[in-house]
């Protein structure tokens, strides 16, 4: 039987200690475990992780120091008394962050080297021979949580599926609005009619898409149209794609579910087309720049031919290009070959990668894996379901009955059903977050054979509201960051006044959604963005002086059990008034 234990002490081994680069004892940490009766051990810690271990005593046992070394121990060979051979031993004592494990491993070698019937004998078993530390003290490292996480998300769950249940007997009604009320007109099966709706409501997918494509294609490359020209058609363009939605659910309501879905799509498409446009503005930002260091006895005939079509192009060779641009090699490839890589092909991949960020490269895999897709596919439907039905059945009627509480100014049962609201309120959001961001966007990354797939990081560990939003979303931060937060830089504006920058763009489209939805601005969603600048502004100040404990718990707090309720309630009442 292999003992899969890894136990971290102190060994004294060759360390390099001389300049001379002489290899002298020292004491190291070592990572080792028990063979049966073999002790294994290396220095490295990947290679024991991995069972990769450089040294072996076999047959090894313990041999105590004398008195000046009790904290010390020799595992060694055990040899025949007329063996020519040396044994092989390794001096060993505890490691300060590892103390148990030094006991442990001692008490293992006494076990399997003694005779069976001496095994365990009261006197020789020594239980208490090091210094040790409590697995739950404070700042012990390498501890593992996971039992008690579990049964705590398992009470969790049991109490609160208990409180869904019964609110939802006694308050809901069945879920009448499927997914074909998401995708179809006022509701009715698929229809032909139905089907004219649906691409009238949705015609700016394929639209602004071949515009961009015109645009870059035809209209950017022409030296000859005024770039104020080309900057207003593309500005048109991605106002479209946020203007007609708006109009269209204002002049053809719809439930709210299906409304904010497709404002949500709405943003998307104007974030990628945006990139898509800044991407080839910085691509003829280079091609000027370097057709600036144009040698014309070299490139007289390329620089007729550039006159005569008005197109910009490279008019000197590829490796001067490369000279002048200090890029890397392949983008200098792609600059030199542009218009010709403004390509139809090249758009709708980019509809369907899941990124907001254009490049002219992107990983893949070599393979799709469509049944991952389906797989993905389907799990967005089925957590879309379980959204719905939470936020209506259950969510809506508590938020109902602590809005009508209030103003009946039953200041007691308001707090008791405000508090009730944040545990469904949470589960929505969090299927919210896995809807999204893994089943959505991983299958799309199936599809595609996009390789890509960091699409969010560890979030819920959030120390700060800065920590959270930069890893909450990483396709929306990664979009900021390239194309609002560094021009904004580039002008020499100072970090707080970009990060409120960023923000308030970041809220224009919280309350772009809210406001679209209801047909009434509220405020709300820009409001409650702009809030949390100054909250992480104190936080970025004082950080050095927020253990991470304290911080993820008001992180918790702030966004999960006041943040969100109060922001439904709060936009619960104002509809209502």
């Amino acid at each position: 039987m292999i003992d899969i234990k890894l136990y971290t002490v102190q060994g004294l081994i060759p360390v390099k200690k001389d300049a001379h680069g002489g290899n002298q004892l020292g004491w190291k940490t070592i990572y080792g475990q028990m063979n049966n009766t073999t002790f294994e051990y290396t220095s490295n810690h990947e290679q024991a992780s991995l069972g990769d271990f450089n040294f072996q005593i076999p047959n090894c046992t313990v041999i105590y120091q004398a008195k000046q070394k009790e904290n010390i121990v020799k595992i060694a060979q055990k040899t025949k008394s007329k063996s020519s051979q040396d044994p092989k031993y390794v001096e060993l004592k505890a490691d300060e962050d590892h103390p148990n494990d030094f006991c442990s491993l001692t008490n293992t070698i006494d076990e399997r080297s003694k005779q069976p019937k001496e095994v365990g004998r009261a006197l020789l078993c020594n239980m208490h021979s090091a210094r040790g530390v409590s697995a739950l003290s404070r700042g012990i490292e390498h501890s593992n949580y996971r039992g008690i996480v579990t049964i705590l998300i398992l009470l969790v769950l049991i109490s609160n599926c208990r409180f869904i249940y019964k609110q939802f007997s006694s308050k809901g009604e069945a879920l009448k609005e499927g997914v074909v009320l998401l995708l179809t007109h006022q509701g009715s099966f698929i229809t032909i009619e139905s089907v004219l709706w649906f691409l009238y409501a949705n015609h700016w997918f394929v639209l602004c898409p071949a515009v961009s494509y015109l645009l870059e294609k035809f209209l950017g490359p022409r030296a000859s149209i005024p770039r104020a020209i080309f900057f207003c058609l593309v500005v048109l363009n991605l106002l479209y794609v946020l203007v007609f939605p708006i109009y269209y659910l204002q002049v053809y309501p719809t439930n709210a579910f299906a409304g904010m879905f497709y404002l949500m799509f709405s943003c998307i498409w104007f974030f990628k087309f945006w990139s898509y446009h800044h991407i080839w503005h910085d691509v003829r930002y280079h091609l000027i720049k370097a057709n600036k260091f144009e040698d014309v006895g070299e490139s007289k005939v390329d620089q007729i031919k550039t006159q005569k079509t008005h197109r910009r192009k490279v008019s000197i060779s590829k490796e001067k290009l490369g000279d002048h641009l200090f890029l890397p090699g392949n983008l200098v490839d792609e600059i030199y070959l542009y218009p010709g890589n403004v390509t139809v092909g090249d758009v709708w991949m980019f509809c369907l990668i899941p990124t907001l960020c254009f490049q002219l490269e992107y990983p893949y895999y070599k393979k799709r894996n469509i049944l991952g897709f389906i797989v993905r596919l389907l799990q967005c439907f089925f957590f879309i379901a379980v959204w719905i039905t939470i936020l209506s059945e259950v969510s809506l009627p508590i938020t109902v009955d602590t809005v009508e509480s209030f103003r009946k100014e039953d200041y007691w049962e308001t707090v008791y059903y405000f508090f009730s609201l944040s545990a469904p309120n949470t589960y929505a959001w969090l299927i919210q977050f896995y809807l999204g961001f893994h089943c959505y966007l991983n299958a799309f990354a199936e599809l595609t054979g996009f390789s890509d797939k960091n699409f969010y990081d560890d979030w819920w560990n959030s120390v700060t509201l800065d920590e959270y939003w930069r890893k909450w979303n990483l396709p929306m931060h990664y979009w900021l960051t390239r194309h609002i937060y560094f021009p904004i830089k580039r002008r020499k504006i100072g970090r707080g006044m970009a990060m409120g920058i960023v923000f308030a763009f970041s809220a224009f489209f919280h309350e772009y959604i809210i406001a679209g939805v209801t047909g009434r601005i509220t405020g709300l969603g820009f409001n409650g963005m702009m809030c949390q600048l100054p909250i992480i502004l104190i936080q970025d100040k004082y950080k050095k002086y927020i253990t991470p404990e304290v911080g993820n718990a008001f992180f918790w707090i702030f966004f999960c059990i006041i943040g969100q309720p109060g922001g439904i309630v709060t936009f619960y009442y104002i509809m209502t008034s």
